[in-house]
């Protein structure tokens, strides 16, 4: 059984955190209704953040699919 660190932890947290606002924002206002500074805005996170864990808004949302087992 691999043992997981802090920052691992922490690493994966803040993907699916940007991941769930992304789909959220989704939800709410539909693919072309927002930017990825709504979703950095509504997560607390920077665009810099966002852009090391994700490319595009698209590919947030994919990840969010993937999380929720959708």
């Amino acid at each position: 059984m691999l043992k997981r660190n802090l920052r691992e932890t922490k690493k994966e947290q803040t993907a699916q955190i940007l991941a769930d606002k992304a789909f959220e924002l989704a939800l709410e206002k539909g693919l072309d209704g927002y930017i990825i500074e709504d979703v950095v805005h509504r997560a607390g996170y920077s665009r810099r953040t966002f852009s090391n864990y994700y490319s595009c808004k698209e590919e947030a949302l994919a990840k969010a699919a993937i999380f929720r087992g959708c």
